[in-house]
């Protein structure tokens, strides 16, 4: 998170208030992503992270300039499918 200027409030809002929610078949998480602001400038966030009982496990989270363009190749590539 530090390498990236994340933080656990930014992560945390993204997971519950995502604007958009997709299960990754491949690896088995589920995927919020979001906007968020880093150093000053709005950037789209995604966070990837499983559910086991009430605990969320956080996997990985990183900031995306291009979301349309990822969403369009993973969702292309049947390797995530829309939750939301």
């Amino acid at each position: 998170m530090q390498l990236r200027n994340l933080s656990k409030d930014d992560i945390e809002y993204i997971i519950t208030k995502p604007e958009q929610h997709f299960y990754d078949i491949q690896e088995g998480t589920e995927i919020a992503t979001g906007k968020i602001r880093i150093t000053g400038k709005e950037k789209f966030l995604i966070v990837a992270y499983t559910v086991r009982k009430e605990d969320i496990f956080l996997v990985t989270a990183y900031p995306c300039t291009e979301l349309k363009k990822e969403l369009k190749t993973k969702i292309r590539e049947k390797r995530w499918i829309s939750l939301k």
